[in-house]
């Protein structure tokens, strides 16, 4: 018997055409307006003054690619040192790309490469951080976005100004703006020819005169080459610094070049977890700089493996599979094979590749399967050990959660990020005196590090700083590392270990001052469950952004702030169709009707070899409403697969849930045995043990889970196996042999293997066991104050007075203000104390956010009995649209009964009853018999009351409310 909430209805994928129309129309009248308010707005929502474009501007006319319309008069005069300063303002996306930083960014860093490197200019990036300069005139800022023209489709415009869509200077089409999705070389090469071809005459459009650089054959440094070596975000920056000094003070060189193209590709990649725009501007500057080399000599072995190696770390893993085949063999860098072995997922072949950091980074990369917790967690830390300022590789841990393994992965990477950065930031060449001189400790405090932040901010202004990219973006970026690592801890802290937050995010906001996503910090210093509103209130001011996967856990920090679902945004979004960013989408939406097999071909599109892709194709089944939609393999093809993927333990995962599916159990042990070895995780040997039970293999059922506890446990998978086991037990109402399991889970004090302990007493008869456990879960989790109280309700046992004085000062301590979170508990509360108004009242809030038949009925029997007819009638309309189910059935059953103003005969009600099965007629009866008593039929309800409950069976909250209702009679039980 469930004592768990009703379920919402499965929701199914719209299949009739005008749903599917309606749902594109809707999307594109939101998308539309949604772009025409976000193009007003800066990064991270902070507002320019959205003016109108002058009515003189010219119209695109609508030629494919038409001249740029060269502005008339002169430049405006800059502050000193600003003369050779542009700015290029964070694009908010259009409307078919909305959550494209990627695409986008590729266009803007064109557009900046265009600048620096065409014109001798100085542009300062806001996806980076960098600030407008004050002072800056408004002809000083460079703009480039996408747009939609009537006549020749999907273009670029550039225009020129500091506010709203500035003057237009070109409309042009674009090539493809979702380039690696499809083809993504020739549009790589599409936006470096602009930035050489018309973003160049753009410029000179907009009166800025051209200063080309000049070429040489300077090779790369041995101390930069060092730094492209290492593996660590303030290593690479310090790389790229120096590269742009070099090309400034030599000239180009295909060498240098190369070195700009590897060092940002290597920091897009060290930084792909921050949550802004950043890393995608990193990846497009190297994708840019190496096809800037590529395009001078096409042919060029080096050029094509140096972009080979760009595209392996942005995700493009096809695209470096092509160049490199291309480049064909000979001498080259050591670096090429460990890029060649990577992208075709060769583990084998990355053990031989060297002892270095990128081959270490690059075979953790190769292992990051996070459905495979064990394993990705050996390989982190094997990496971690040589090479423990990662935070790449600390985020991606963070992000898997559970307990044991959150206590330890939202510290270490907090911890190596305190104790190196003093360290760090003295390591970098040319520092400013002003910021080295708060970096002579070894650690700072939270005031200490956030005034480093501040100087090096300062230290970035363009009149101070001529390097590239900016003090100011070193700053953006550390700081990021530690938002990242905030919000993993806070979040770990509020939700999975569920302690007070309060004080650590004060600390965190103060290190965090200025920014841009400080709210979302703060709100874990208001009490979400008391103070749900406040809690919205930061997150509102900052969910006008368009988060995208790489928030972990954002959406689900939303929905309990506001289980409406209406604050999440688009936080779990894709972003960027790069093989990490798909990989990391993928494995947080779950697998839901055969959803994410669906993505198996794009997978395999973007990284051919990368074993997700595989693991997908071997879970695919077909799809009745929709054939043709998912590739789905055939036996064939599956054993090719197992034979190819012997070391992933994600596609061995896949292969045995198929083979389960398809009956092939003794194929589906064989992977399922492969899988725990690869990754002995808790989950692997829970899914392992069912399939023994789907075929009655009790023995080795208990085996597995018994195997489990064997194992290192990253999370609370002991507690979850020997709840397993005594769930199973209890079932089976053998509670003796169910005991030692559910009091071991217990020690872990997890709230539910607490609940299940005090189950598991109360089904031994043993009360004031069952009592003590239920108070201290109580005390533990607040929550937990309503099934102490249910319990005492379903058996009459216990302590029912204080459990009910508990629920009554937790609720109180809401101040009114119950959280939506704790609706349907305080319903059923307040209607077993006998005050329906209150009850009806969280039902009703209840049913907005979960709308099922069984709340429903609530709210329903709550207005019949308070004579609101109207709003019965509503509800019963309501759940006749519902899924089919033996509760939506009873109700058309009432709303027929609701035409008469008399109670039903004996005979109607037993016709109504007639036909379900015991646990179905169970719960019935508790309705039935509220229905008969809102009529003044007493007696009778009593009687349909107590021939439910005598059937011992149905589902146990039901169970309970029946029991009320005969306490209420006077019958005790």
């Amino acid at each position: 018997m469930s004592t768990d909430r009703p379920k919402s209805p499965a929701k199914r994928s719209p299949r009739r055409l005008v749903n599917v129309i309606a749902a594109v129309l809707l999307v594109g009248v939101i998308g539309i307006a949604a772009v025409m308010v976000a193009e007003h707005l800066g990064y991270f929502g902070q507002k320019t003054s959205g003016e109108e474009v002058p009515v003189s501007q010219p119209v695109p006319p609508p030629s494919p690619d038409p001249a740029p319309v060269k502005m008339s008069g002169s430049l405006a005069r800059t502050p000193d040192g600003l003369a050779d300063v542009v700015y290029l303002p964070y694009e908010v996306a259009g409307p078919f790309d909305r959550f494209d930083d990627f695409g986008r960014e590729l266009d803007r860093q064109a557009l900046w490469l265009a600048a620096r490197e065409e014109f001798g200019l100085r542009p300062k990036d806001a996806s980076l951080g960098d600030p407008a300069p004050a002072g800056l005139p408004s002809d000083r800022f460079i703009r480039v976005r996408t747009g939609n023209n009537s006549a020749i489709g999907l273009t670029r415009i550039f225009s020129i100004g500091s506010t709203g869509y500035g003057s237009m200077v070109w409309v042009g089409k674009h090539g493809d703006v979702r380039f690696y999705r499809a083809q993504p070389a020739r549009a790589i090469e599409d936006a470096e020819a602009v930035s050489r071809g018309r973003f160049k005459d753009c410029l000179a459009a907009a009166r800025f005169v051209p200063k080309e650089n000049a070429r040489s054959d300077a090779p790369v440094s041995p101390e930069v080459e060092r730094l492209l070596g290492e593996m660590r975000e303030t290593s690479q920056f310090a790389a790229v610094r120096m590269l742009h000094d070099e090309v400034r003070t030599k000239g180009e060189s295909p060498a240098l070049l190369g070195g700009l193209a590897r060092g940002y590709a290597t920091l897009g990649l060290l930084t792909e977890f921050h949550w802004t725009p950043a890393p995608y501007a990193f990846k497009a500057r190297g994708l840019l700089y190496a096809q800037r080399v590529l395009a001078r000599n096409p042919t060029s072995p080096t050029a094509l493996r140096t972009r080979a190696y760009v595209a392996a770390l942005t995700g493009l893993h096809q695209l470096a599979l092509a160049d490199l085949e291309r480049a064909g063999p000979g001498p080259a860098p050591a670096w090429v094979e460990a890029v060649d072995a990577f992208v075709h997922f060769d583990l084998g072949r990355l053990a031989k590749a060297g002892d270095t950091p990128l081959v270490g980074l690059l075979t953790y990369l190769a292992r990051e399967e996070p459905e495979a917790e064990a394993a990705m967690i050996g390989a982190a830390a094997r990496f971690l050990k040589t090479e423990p300022e990662c935070y790449r590789v600390h985020d991606a841990l963070a992000r898997l959660m559970g307990v044991a393994n959150g206590h330890q992965a939202t510290t270490v990477g907090l911890e190596a990020f305190t104790a190196g950065l003093p360290r760090r930031i003295r390591e970098q060449p040319g520092l400013p005196g002003a910021v080295a001189d708060l970096v002579t400790r070894d650690r700072l405090d939270s005031e200490s590090e956030a005034d480093l932040y501040d100087a090096l901010r300062a230290a970035g202004k363009p009149t101070l700083d001529r390097g590239e990219p900016s003090w100011t973006a070193l700053g953006s970026i550390l700081r990021d590392v530690r938002f990242s690592q905030a919000w993993y801890r806070l979040y770990f802290m509020a939700v999975q270990w569920g302690v007070p937050t309060a004080d650590a995010a004060r600390e965190f906001a103060t290190t965090l001052a200025g920014h841009p996503l400080l709210p979302v910090i703060e709100s874990f210093v208001v009490d979400r469950q008391r103070d749900p509103a406040a809690v919205r209130a930061k997150l509102t001011a900052v969910a006008e952004r368009d988060f995208d996967i790489r928030a972990g856990w954002y959406s689900n920090w939303c929905d309990l702030a506001d289980p409406t679902g209406k604050l999440r945004g688009e936080a779990r979004a894709q972003n960027s169709h790069g093989y990490q960013d798909v990989a990391r989408w993928l494995y947080s939406v779950g697998d839901q009707d055969n959803y994410r097999a669906k993505y198996g071909a794009g997978v395999r599109r973007v990284s051919p070899h990368a074993p997700l892709g595989a693991a997908l194709l071997a879970s695919a089944r077909p799809d009745p409403g929709d054939p043709g939609a998912t590739e789905v393999a055939d036996a064939a093809a599956l054993a090719e697969i197992e034979k190819t993927y012997p070391e992933s333990p994600t596609v061995q995962r896949r292969l045995a849930q198929r083979y389960s599916t398809d009956g092939r159990f003794d194929d589906a042990e064989r992977c399922f045995r492969r899988w725990v070895e690869l990754s002995p995780d808790g989950r692997a040997y829970r899914e392992m043990a069912a399939v023994y039970l789907k075929q009655g293999k009790e023995e080795l059922w208990k085996k597995a889970l018994e195997d489990s506890l064997k194992q290192e446990d990253h999370g609370l998978d002991h507690a979850q196996s020997r709840v397993d086991l005594a769930r199973f037990y209890m079932n089976k109402k053998d509670f003796e042999r169910a005991e030692p399991y559910a009091l071991a889970a217990a020690e872990s004090y997890a709230e539910w293997a607490l609940l299940c302990a005090a189950q598991c007493k109360e089904g031994l008869g043993k009360w004031d066991e069952a009592n003590e456990i239920y108070r201290a879960s109580s005390q533990r989790y607040e929550g937990s104050v309503f099934p102490w109280y249910f319990g005492c309700r379903q058996s009459g046992r216990m302590q029912r007075s204080v459990a009910e004085e508990a629920v009554a000062t937790y609720l109180a301590s809401f101040e009114g203000k119950i959280s939506p979170n704790w609706a349907w508990s305080a319903g059923r509360f307040y209607l077993l104390t006998g005050r329906p108004k209150l009850a009806r009242e969280q039902f009703a809030a209840e049913y907005v956010l979960h709308p099922t038949p069984a709340c429903g009925l609530f709210v329903a029997l709550l207005a019949d009995a308070a004579k609101d007819i109207a709003e019965r009638d509503r509800m019963f309309n309501e759940i006749a649209k519902m899924k089919d189910d033996h509760l939506k059935k009873l109700a058309v059953v009432l709303q027929r009964w609701a035409a008469s103003k008399e109670a039903p005969d004996a005979a109607a009600v037993e016709a109504a009853l007639a036909g379900y099965t015991p646990g179905e007629r169970s719960d019935a009866s508790t309705f039935v018999g509220w229905w008969l008593d809102n009529r003044g039929a007493a007696d009778r309800a009593v009687e349909v009351w107590e021939k439910g409950v005598a059937l011992k069976t149905g589902t146990l909250w039901l169970n309970t409310h029946a029991k009320g209702f005969l306490e209420d009679h006077g019958v005790k039980r």
